[in-house]
């Protein structure tokens, strides 16, 4: 029996969400450039965030510790720290 016989009421959301998912890679199968940009733009966007996490980590580091050197030196210099 196949998918077609079963009334939409008795599928389960996963069922839906399935044959969901099936239907859009059918389409984007299709259209094999427009699948292409759309993958690109998506990894490009999470790389731009990642880039952009990284830069901050880096930026934070080097802050607590640029911190951490003028602590020193304020303490070996004047006593201050």
């Amino acid at each position: 029996m196949g998918m077609t016989s079963f009334d939409v009421t008795e599928m389960g959301s996963d069922e839906r969400d399935y044959d969901n998912w099936l239907s859009t890679l059918t389409q984007a199968s299709a259209r094999p450039d427009v699948l292409q940009t759309v993958v690109t733009e998506l990894v490009t966007d999470q790389l731009r965030a990642d880039l952009e996490a990284v830069h901050d980590s880096v930026n934070e580091g080097v802050t607590a510790g640029m911190s951490q050197v003028a602590d020193r030196i304020l303490d070996q210099v004047f006593g201050l720290g």
